[in-house]
């Protein structure tokens, strides 16, 4: 949680410096810098909620396609 908190703080520091600043060079590098921090404080939160909200499970059935399948059920 201090990761995410870390890059929410990174994010907020480069939006405030981007509206502050005065050149259209420098607004673009800002906000590059601060959307990157935005995408790593999701993947790091993702990465904190999916043990505890998995994914759905998806289940396969096996599907029998041989035409002639020979099966050994002997017991040794």
């Amino acid at each position: 949680m201090v990761q995410a908190h870390s890059g929410d703080a990174i994010y907020n520091n480069f939006a405030q410096r981007a509206i502050s600043v005065g050149y259209m060079n420098n607004l673009n590098r800002y906000l590059r810098l601060a959307l990157k921090a935005q995408a790593h404080c999701r993947k790091t939160l993702e990465t904190l909620i999916e043990p505890e909200y998995p994914k759905q499970a998806t289940f396969v059935c096996r599907a029998n396609i041989a035409e002639q399948q020979q099966g050994n059920n002997a017991q040794s």
